[in-house]
């Protein structure tokens, strides 16, 4: 791929900066009242941007083993981009303790 130059794979983002490739994941694309999950993105498998409503089962249904993320963003505090957050917390410590 190009330098600046992106292709939609599944839902996966490609984006080559400074020679490096980003992959980003469009985990949950929806809003707190819709029938889509809340915004959720996920960046090289390890950063998770955003953690709204329903993202942690979202993760589960779609296989993505969540002891792989490092780190979690919070764009802003409206409730469709933090909600999951405790469940995150306690399902990655469950996993982790097993």
């Amino acid at each position: 791929m190009e330098k600046g130059k992106y292709n939609i794979l599944n839902f996966k983002l490609y984006y080559i900066i400074q020679g490096k490739i980003m992959k980003l994941k469009l985990v949950g694309t929806g809003a707190i009242t819709g029938k889509e999950r809340s915004a959720c993105s996920l960046v090289d498998e390890k950063i998770l941007i955003d953690c709204g409503n329903g993202i942690v089962k979202t993760l589960t249904e779609q296989g993505i083993d969540i002891n792989n993320i490092e780190a979690i963003l919070i764009t802003h505090l409206h409730a469709d981009h933090f909600f999951d957050l405790p469940f995150f917390i306690l399902v990655k410590n469950i996993y982790k303790s097993q």
